[in-house]
């Protein structure tokens, strides 16, 4: 058959053309989905011109596509139908991708992310999805009108508030905790959440957000998007329901409007126009870890707006329910009805003793240290605790917090490093599960000592700013992580830990090694107070011989090494243990005390002497492979220098680095000064620390003004103040030098 002539086509629009143009061939589908090679990984494609609209048949009926200077014209076969691209989709500079070469390849949110189905049924470990409307719906225990769930659809929450309804709750507070973006999308008479995800992880969700990047924007981008994607692919676009198996995926849904797709705002401020008692609130919880202060300052202005859940209010009328969700309804849901059911508590204002099926016993009785800290520094610290651990056990049908850190700890302490886990080795992983839930669990307890003081003057001060008024509390929770604690002997000679040199990385700005043999030995000016970084023992002796002289005379010296690391003597050199990988960073030991941190000391020196390895050390410039004959700790290098030096006293403050002296270390030091001072009133005080600057400054600083209050003020002249020492002339004689030297000129002119 003698094929057809081509039909001509002509571009439209006010400076359209009449020329004559050649028809463009169709691509064929291989172009469409690719020849399969590198088809593994996402094949991103950028629509930036009208071909590449073609080469995904994104209108299948047009035989052309014809552009001028106003806007591509599509013109079908038969020349009935005709429409224009818009400039914004032509510009939207979309991209492309697939699963896998056996996949069809589709657009995808934000040029990166696949749409999958938010919960699968194996997610609803308690079944109630049938039943309730949500998934692992439940209330927690003790009569308090606190509940959690995992996502629902449009249908299932309306089912969950029907449920409220039937149990007598006339008011309901839902929060949604989620921070990740969920698109709601209609299914024949139900709107079904799905979520954004990677190719990489596509049971993971979006989390950590760019900062200022609030989930119910990123919510409203990607549903314009999803409608973009609709219209230029026939009003219909891939998702993803089965991402285990991937069975009849991806699975097209249609979307002829925006109305086919719901917001999370849509889908739960529906009910407040039929129940006027319904309240809405988002409250994003990060997946892992404790909330910032920000959540906290939300969820109290909350409770401070609505004056049932304050005194203010009869306790005996019940207050309204309150719904917490997330996406499987376990760990950030469970974090928020611990929350609410301490506020409740707070309301009633007693917890009556509650039966409960868990057997509270299979839990360790010891305390974790730095909850222990906590309960030391605050009076009703023991109260405070038990009403958290109160709170945790009545929410615990789904995920008890106290239980995940002692499974943590315990799959920790029976690991090795032999495999990988999310790309870190075991014990990180665990590790990091062990921080994550011990920090959740002490900003709860933080919460409640918070509602103590705050929750009976109905929230005056907000959450973030009382803790800014607890200091104590942030350095508590910076030192979580005590594993450091159990760091053994045995942790150098494997080498998990490596012995650097303490003079690699404290250079002698001072210039005083060669004459003092320790660097950056200083004095404040009249004073006896002097700074030094940290000596070995013959730099010791130096330093003791010196303030010992027929010049100084000292007979009493107050030494106080003022470093939280681990500190060794080896063949009469300073080492300090610290990572292979990372020997430039020093590891502070979150010691409870000086004795902790020096018995420590002595277990670690006592291992590597007696173990008569050759051990791997960093020295100024190199590594090598040393034997140490000698290993001592400051404790016992000062010990011996005491028989020749009677009045020497040596004190270990810890003080952490780059930051303040916390509140006992002042104490500390006060204390130190003051029982020297009663001995001898024109005593001598020395102060190191790795490298005599940042730690031994500020502690001189205390001892100069300490001095001060006891010996009373001196005056201050400007011209001691700007003194040089050995300088020919004062400021004063200097300036006065320069006036006359001006009149001397103005006489020669």
């Amino acid at each position: 058959m003698q094929q057809s002539q081509p039909w001509r086509l002509w571009s439209m629009g006010t400076t359209a053309s009449a020329a004559q143009q050649a028809p463009s061939t169709v691509p064929s589908s291989e172009n469409v989905q690719g020849n399969g090679s590198g088809s593994s990984i996402v094949e991103d494609r950028n629509s930036l011109s009208t071909q590449s609209f073609q080469n995904v048949s994104i209108h299948s009926k047009a035989k052309s596509i014809i552009t001028n200077k106003v806007a591509p014209v599509v013109i079908t076969y038969n020349c009935k139908e005709e429409f224009q691209i818009h400039d914004d989709l032509l510009k939207a500079n979309y991209s492309v991708g697939r699963i896998s070469e056996t996949m069809p390849e589709h657009y995808l949110v934000q040029g990166k992310y696949f749409m999958v189905h938010d919960v699968y049924s194996k997610l609803d470990v308690l079944n109630t999805t049938s039943s309730c409307g949500a998934p692992n719906f439940r209330q927690a225990r003790g009569g308090y009108e606190v509940y959690g769930m995992g996502q629902p659809s449009l249908n299932g929450f309306k089912q969950v508030l029907q449920k409220l309804q039937s149990n007598g709750h006339k008011e309901c507070v839902f929060f949604c905790v989620r921070e990740e973006p969920v698109l709601f999308l209609r299914l024949e008479d139900d709107f079904v959440p799905y979520t954004p995800r990677r190719k990489e992880n596509l049971h993971e969700n979006l989390h950590d957000l760019e900062k200022g990047l609030r989930a119910e924007n990123l919510e409203l981008a990607i549903r314009k998007e999803l409608h973009d994607f609709a219209q230029l692919s026939g009003n219909s676009y891939y998702v993803y329901n089965d991402i285990e198996h991937f069975k009849d995926d991806p699975h097209s849904i249609k979307i002829q409007c925006e109305e086919d797709i719901h917001v999370t705002e849509e889908v739960y401020n529906r009910p407040v126009f039929l129940l006027p008692a319904y309240r809405y609130h988002r409250l994003p919880l990060p997946m892992d870890g404790a909330p910032l202060e920000t959540p906290f300052d939300a969820f109290v202005n909350f409770l401070r707006e609505n004056p049932s859940f304050l005194l203010l209010h009869d306790a005996n009328h019940p207050p309204p329910a309150l719904l917490f969700s997330c996406q499987t309804g376990v760990g950030r849901t469970n974090l928020a009805m611990i929350l609410g059911t301490l506020v409740l508590y707070h309301r009633k204002g007693s917890c009556e003793k509650q039966t409960t099926s868990q057997d509270t016993n299979v839990l360790p009785k010891q305390r974790f240290q730095v909850i222990q800290n906590f309960i030391n520094m605050v009076p009703n610290g023991e109260a405070i605790v038990d009403e958290v651990d109160k709170a945790i056990e009545l929410c615990s049908e789904m995920h008890d917090i106290k239980a995940a850190i002692y499974e943590c700890k315990k799959k920790l302490e029976g690991i090795g490093e032999g495999y990988q886990i999310q790309g870190s080795s075991t014990k990180e992983y665990f590790l990091k599960g062990i921080l994550h839930s011990l920090e959740r669990y002490f900003y709860l307890i933080a919460f409640n000592y918070y509602l103590h003081e705050q929750y009976p003057l109905a929230f005056a001060m907000s959450f973030s700013k009382w803790m800014c008024t607890q200091p104590w509390i942030y350095r508590l929770q910076a030192n979580l992580n005590l594993s450091e604690l159990t760091l053994s002997g045995e942790f150098i000679t494997k080498g998990t830990r490596v012995l650097v040199l303490d003079d690699r990385f404290s250079p002698d700005v001072l210039s005083t090694l060669k004459e003092m043999n320790v660097a950056n030995f200083r004095r404040v000016p009249k004073m006896p107070i002097y700074g030094t970084a940290q000596p070995n023992s013959k730099a010791t002796g130096s330093v003791l011989s010196y303030l010992t002289d027929a010049k100084r005379k000292y007979s009493n010296i107050l030494w106080v090494n003022l470093r939280e690391e681990i500190v060794l003597e080896g063949n009469e050199q300073i080492f300090t243990p610290r990572e292979p990988d990372n020997f430039e960073q020093q590891i502070a030991v979150p010691a409870a005390s000086p004795e902790q941190l020096e018995k420590l000391e002595a277990m670690v020196a006592n291992h590597v002497l007696t173990s008569q390895k050759w051990l791997e050390v960093y020295l100024e410039q190199e590594k090598q492979m040393k034997m140490f004959k000698t290993c001592r700790t400051m404790q016992e290098i000062f010990n011996q220098h005491r028989s020749t030096y009677p009045g020497l006293v040596y004190r270990r403050i810890p003080i952490p680095d780059f930051c303040a002296p916390r509140e006992q270390d002042f104490d500390m030091l006060l204390q130190s000064m003051k029982s020297t001072l009663a001995e001898d009133s024109s005593a001598a005080f020395v102060f190191n620390c790795h490298g005599g600057k940042g730690r031994t400054t500020t502690a001189m600083v205390i001892a100069v003004l300490t001095l001060w209050h006891f010996n009373s003020i001196p005056e201050m002249t400007e011209d001691e103040i700007v003194s040089v020492p050995d300088a020919k002339y004062t400021k004063g004689e200097f300036e006065a030098s320069i006036a006359q030297f001006h009149r001397g000129c103005a006489v020669l002119e």
